[in-house]
């Protein structure tokens, strides 16, 4: 392959990563359009998820916003295993970042949806990040990636998930950790869900959202250069895993 074929491939791979990443931010757009009402003073704002079969779920925005006290044990027991410096990945309003800052913990957040990163640095955030996780160029390296409210349903499928792990493994310490929750919607299986997010008037794209079966998230890991555990479960399905690298 020449200089120039060389060049016509990458701009075009370019092209399809600016174009997957305008999606996705746009899918993600009622969320901002929600977030922006809650904080400015609608505490009683909803976002609207619709799923694949038509059905449409009102998601109460206070979720987002949530103070420690309020915290399910799934995920109160992620944050106190924070170390280090952390990143907190799809931060949203940033719940989580909030709490490890209030306890002295350096933490950056990231998110792709505009008005969440606005809200966020308004809340006090130290470092906020706009943009694609796996778009972005990260200047430091990580201790404890988190990834909560099963945040790595983004991956959207298998393929995605690797990706997501790769990334999340070149921009981690040595002694780095990823914590993680998901669902098993079907025991033992993965599955991937279509939603659209609304509020108001406003309805975004489609969008693909992963739920991770253990046996899959387990396996991926140890493909990717982790070694996962799952180290706290649900009886509803949910679970929190903890991968670290393997050394």
């Amino acid at each position: 392959m020449n200089g120039n074929c060389i060049d016509a491939f990458f701009t075009e791979y370019l092209k399809k990563i600016r174009q997957m990443t305008s999606d996705l931010a746009h899918a993600w757009k009622a969320q901002g359009f929600a977030f922006k009402a809650f904080w400015e003073g609608d505490k009683s704002a909803c976002m609207q998820v619709r799923h694949e079969d038509g059905e449409v779920h009102q998601l109460p925005v206070s979720i987002y916003f949530r103070e420690e006290n309020e915290l399910p044990p799934l995920e109160a027991f992620a944050l106190s295993l924070c170390r280090g410096k952390v990143l907190d990945v799809g931060a949203g309003a940033g719940a989580h970042s909030h709490i490890l800052e209030k306890r002295g913990i350096s933490t950056s957040a990231i998110d792709i949806e505009h008005e969440s990163v606005k809200i966020m640095q308004e809340r006090g955030i130290q470092e906020v990040i706009c943009g694609d996780f796996l778009d972005t160029i990260f200047n430091d390296q990580y201790d404890t990636l988190l990834m909560l409210m099963n945040g790595i349903g983004i991956s959207a499928n298998m393929e995605g998930l690797k990706k997501h792990l790769t990334h999340a493994y070149q921009i981690t310490s040595t002694n780095g950790q990823l914590l993680l929750d998901s669902s098993e919607l079907e025991v033992g299986t993965s599955i991937s869900v279509s939603y659209r997010l609304g509020y108001g008037e406003h309805w975004g794209p489609e969008y693909k959202w992963l739920y991770l079966s253990q046996k899959d998230i387990i396996e991926n890991a140890q493909m990717t250069g982790w070694l996962a555990q799952i180290i706290y479960e649900e009886d509803d399905g949910s679970y929190l895993a903890r991968l670290i690298k393997a050394l």
